[in-house]
C-alpha cells in the first residue's frame, strides 16, 4: 500500500511502534459524525435525564452502572426526583441476563427504564431532550464505538465508561467531548455524584464545545482523505 488509513490512534500506534509502516505514510481518520447540531429540548424537570440507544453488545456492560446506583440511591444521594436514566432500543438484556429483572430485584426500576425501540425521527428527538449521553466502551482499548461521534451532534454532555489510556477515554478527555469514568462501581458512582452535584447547565456545555466537536464532522474527516490522495498523486 502507498498508504494507510485507520479509525484509531491505538491501531495507528501499534503499527508503527511494529515497524510494519512509518509515520508518513499512516493516519488516523475518525467516523465522524453526519448531520447539524441539534437544538435542545429539555423539560423543566429538576431530574437530571440519562439516556442510552442503541444495542448492549457483549462488552457494553451495563451492571456497574446499575450498581453505581443502587449504591447511591441506598445512601440518598440520588432518587427518582433527581434522576432518570432510559435506555432506548435493544437493551432489555445483557450477556443472558435479564435487565428489567435485574433493576426490579434491586429497586433501581423507578431510576432506570427500558424503552425499547422506537423511529429513528422520534428518538432524535428524544437524544435533544437528555442532558446526559451514555456511552458504553469497556474492553475494546483501539476501538472508538460510532456512537461517541453520533453523540457529538447532540445538545447533551456525555458520560463514557471506558478504561482509562483507551483511545475512547483519549479522545474525550484530550477534546473534552464528556466525562469519563473507569467500568467499576466506585469510578462511577464518583462520575454520578459529580454531575449530580453540579448540575448540568448542558445548552451553554454545547456552546462551550461546539467548535471543539465540529472537528469531528465527517465532512472535516472526508477532507483527510482528499488531502492524502492529493498528495499520493501530485
Amino acid at each position: 500500500s502507498d498508504y494507510i488509513t485507520v479509525t484509531s490512534p491505538g491501531l495507528e500506534r501499534e503499527l508503527i511502534n511494529k515497524q510494519l509502516v512509518s509515520e508518513e505514510s499512516i493516519k488516523t481518520i475518525y467516523n465522524g459524525y453526519d448531520g447539524d447540531f441539534l437544538e435542545p429540548e429539555f423539560s423543566d424537570s429538576l431530574s437530571i435525564n440519562f439516556v442510552f440507544a442503541g444495542n448492549l453488545y457483549f462488552k457494553r456492560n451495563p451492571i456497574p452502572l446499575f450498581e453505581a446506583v443502587r449504591s447511591l440511591k441506598s445512601v440518598g444521594v440520588l432518587d427518582s426526583t433527581s434522576v432518570r436514566i432510559d435506555f432506548f432500543g435493544d437493551c432489555g438484556f445483557w450477556n443472558g441476563i435479564d435487565l428489567k429483572q435485574w433493576i426490579e430485584e434491586n429497586e433501581i426500576d423507578d431510576i432506570v427504564n427500558f424503552n425499547g425501540f422506537v423511529e429513528p425521527q422520534e428518538l432524535e428527538s428524544l437524544l435533544c431532550r437528555h442532558q446526559i449521553l451514555l456511552n458504553f466502551s469497556q474492553f475494546q482499548p483501539k476501538q472508538i464505538p460510532a456512537k461517541t461521534f453520533d453523540y457529538l451532534r447532540y445538545p447533551g454532555e456525555m458520560l463514557v465508561i471506558a478504561e482509562p489510556g483507551s483511545d475512547t477515554e483519549r479522545l474525550v478527555t484530550e477534546n473534552q467531548l464528556g466525562i469519563v469514568a473507569s467500568p467499576d462501581v466506585d469510578s462511577i458512582s464518583a462520575a454520578l455524584e459529580m454531575i449530580i452535584k453540579r448540575g448540568v447547565d448542558a445548552e451553554a456545555k454545547m456552546e462551550q464545545v461546539k467548535i471543539k466537536r465540529q472537528e469531528f464532522a465527517r465532512e472535516k474527516q472526508n477532507r483527510i482523505f482528499k488531502e492524502i490522495a492529493v498528495g499520493l498523486v501530485s
